[in-house]
């Protein structure tokens, strides 16, 4: 038999008989019955296999499809969220501008006024073809377009001097029941498109079950046309001695195996197109819960330090002098926003660590107060300290906001009192040890053991305790950063985070922290140096700070102003490199690391090839740079990650100039 070959498509029957066509020559050899039937059997499953794979193509395009409409629902949860965000940062800037007067504050207001239109616009295409979410869809767009212009009414009046009109407007809470409607419309977008989602993700898997049915089907069929066509092949052998016969027969098998192989590599191919295609739907979920919870917490945040300034700036123009419990309120604020981003950096494991030489022992007896204070008297704190422990190098800051988390984690989960011990010992790990104990390469560790005698987890909650934003506390409660950062923490430290519990028994958390072999640099006795005052410089000392956004440089030309330097600006680094040349004497160079242009690190060597005595400080406020870029950097590079104190800056500043 000979077969032809023509270009395989799944589901078409035309293709059985252009796969085992038979010419004249080979009918010739099937002379008797049970060559009949073996020849009818091969006839037969090679149908068979054309059915099954013409199955199993739909079942992977029904797949796909509903992954598609997976995705389709996310977009529209996603822009949804993004309009809404818009809107809120286009009254923040509004409300800025109207309590300080800064044109640098209307910014925000009309990016987030356009950015607003063009979410709106892109909810509108997507959800064209339901009519109930485009019957929401116009009800956002009038309540969209009225806040809006409500906003413009504001900001006309300011303008023309109206302060007090403003104001008013303000207070009669028009546009605040318009933004109360707008989360409602919202809220029925989001939770009409969850019930899709549901649905569709319903549709997958039942799409998922069908290909995997029509996969197994069509690799028995494949099994089962090997084994007849093996069979024709020995009957041949057997029958006819002559050589050209056998060839043909074995060609027949060769080209139907081929066949068969690339239907089957394509049923696969498409299986696999289907479950990267399912994946990143979900993956796309998981972002969208992230920035949910980041979205959540900012907010509650940016209105501590919105709702604080504008009261300070209420009591002040009423002239009233007692306005700091405001300003330390805006403060907290802020700084509960920039210990949020330091968590989800801890996290995504980029976060900028500080690494000394320190004694985990002496960590641990310095937080004891702070511990017995955070865990109330119900809970008994005891310790157990392991002689001659291991020094470690790791951020010392970070060990103590670990060993806090997981102190106060075991607090809430001992309402009615218990024990919280703290015991610490040296450990080797060997491969087998290292890995049965989780994702760690074998060596000497300090380890960390955190118990508590609370009601411990099920293996559900257990799963999940180090993803981020997961907490099984009520709302408000929590912000589910705590273990992730806790975890992120000890990778990052090229260490290990490790979980235990028992219903009714407690949880133990365990972190392995690389023993250090290296030599000592006086650092792990405390931070002494942060209690102090901050170093100050002298007028004679000049520091060129480059950045290129606006309101960063002028803060921070006046922070070292403050610090007693002689401060100069620029905004790029063609203009730092113009003063540097045209202002003799200047003792540092202050510069941001990303900027359009011209990069910081671009900056600094073309500067130092000038003036190779110019001290250099490097910041940036992109977390994934920070720690990728940071590691370019020459070792003793004095690097501030964004947002800096005073303190901070001072040190840093003295470091830079003094080393």
């Amino acid at each position: 038999m000979r077969c032809a070959s023509p270009e395989p498509r799944a589901g078409d029957l035309r293709l059985v008989p252009s796969i085992l066509r038979l010419d004249a020559a080979a009918a010739a050899l099937i002379q008797n019955r049970p060559r009949l039937i073996v020849g009818v059997g091969a006839l037969l499953v090679a149908l068979l296999v054309a059915l099954v794979s013409g199955e199993a193509l739909r079942a992977a395009q029904a797949r796909e499809r509903a992954a598609r409409w997976e995705l389709h629902t996310l977009q529209v949860q996603q822009q949804t969220q993004a309009a809404m965000n818009a809107i809120l940062a286009a009254e923040t800037g509004l409300r800025g501008f109207l309590l300080t007067g800064e044109e640098a504050f209307l910014r925000p207001y009309y990016d987030g006024a356009e950015v607003a239109l063009t979410h709106t616009n892109a909810l509108r295409t997507l959800t064209a073809d339901n009519p109930a979410q485009s019957e929401r869809m116009d009800e956002i767009d009038a309540l969209v377009s009225a806040r809006l212009a409500d906003l413009a009414i504001l900001l006309e009046h300011e303008r023309a001097g109206r302060t007090g009109e403003a104001r008013r407007l303000i207070r009669q809470g028009a546009g605040l029941a318009r933004m109360e409607a707008l989360r409602a419309a919202i809220n029925a977008v989001l939770q009409e498109e969850g019930a899709l989602l549901a649905a569709r993700r319903a549709q997958s898997l039942e799409a998922a079950r069908a290909q995997r049915r029509s996969d197994i089907m069509l690799i028995g069929a494949a099994i089962a046309l090997i084994v007849v066509l093996s069979a024709a092949a020995l009957s041949a052998l057997r029958a006819a001695g002559a050589a050209r016969r056998y060839a043909d027969d074995a060609d027949l098998a060769r080209r139907v195996q081929a066949q068969l192989a690339q239907r089957v590599e394509q049923a696969v191919a498409a299986q696999r197109q289907s479950e990267a295609a399912l994946r990143q739907s979900q993956k796309m979920e998981a972002v969208g819960q992230l920035a949910g919870g980041v979205a959540h917490d900012f907010n509650n945040m940016l209105a501590i330090v919105i709702g604080s300034l504008e009261m300070a700036e209420r009591r002040r123009a009423a002239g009233q002098a007692d306005i700091e419990r405001f300003l330390k309120n805006a403060m907290e604020g802020a700084r509960r926003a920039a210990a949020l981003t330091q968590r989800l950096l801890a996290y995504a494991r980029q976060q900028p660590l500080e690494p000394r030489t320190i004694d985990v022992n002496k960590v641990v007896v310095d937080l004891t107060d702070l511990l017995r204070r955070s865990i109330g008297e119900a809970v008994t704190l005891k310790t157990a300290l392991a002689p001659d422990l291991w020094r470690v190098r790791i951020d010392r800051h970070e060990l103590e906001n670990a060993i806090v988390n997981v102190a106060v984690n075991a607090r809430d989960a001992m309402p009615q009192g218990g024990a919280l011990s703290i015991a610490t010992q040296n450990i080797t790990l060997d491969e087998a040890a290292a890995e049965r104990a989780g994702d760690m390469r074998p060596g000497d560790y300090v380890r960390i053991d955190i118990s508590d005698t609370g009601a411990g987890m099920p293996a559900e909650v257990m799963e999940r305790a180090f993803d981020p934003f997961f907490t099984t506390k009520s709302v408000g409660k929590g912000t589910g950063l705590g273990l992730s950062q806790v975890f992120g923490f000890a990778k990052q430290s090229g260490g290990h985070a490790a979980l235990a519990s028992t219903l009714g028994a407690g949880t133990t958390i365990a972190l392995y922290l690389p023993r250090w072999g290296g030599q000592e640099d006086g650092a792990h006795d405390g931070d002494a140096a942060r209690e102090e005052a901050p170093p100050r410089g002298a007028a004679t000392e000049i520091v060129l700070v480059v950045e290129d956004d606006d309101r960063v440089r002028v803060m921070s030309v006046e922070a070292v102003r403050e610090l007693g330097y002689t401060a100069l600006h620029a905004a790029s680094g063609a203009e730092a490199l113009q003063m540097l040349s045209d202002t003799p004497g200047v003792s540092l160079l202050f510069t941001d690391m990303v900027m359009p242009d011209m990069s910081g690190r671009a900056l600094v060597r073309e500067a130092k090839a000038r003036f190779p005595q110019l001290k250099v400080a490097y910041t940036t406020g992109y977390a994934h740079r920070s720690a990728s870029e940071r590691r370019l950097l020459d070792d003793d590079a004095v690097f501030i990650a964004k947002p800096f104190t005073l303190a901070t800056l001072a040190r840093s500043l003295r470091r830079a100039l003094d080393g």
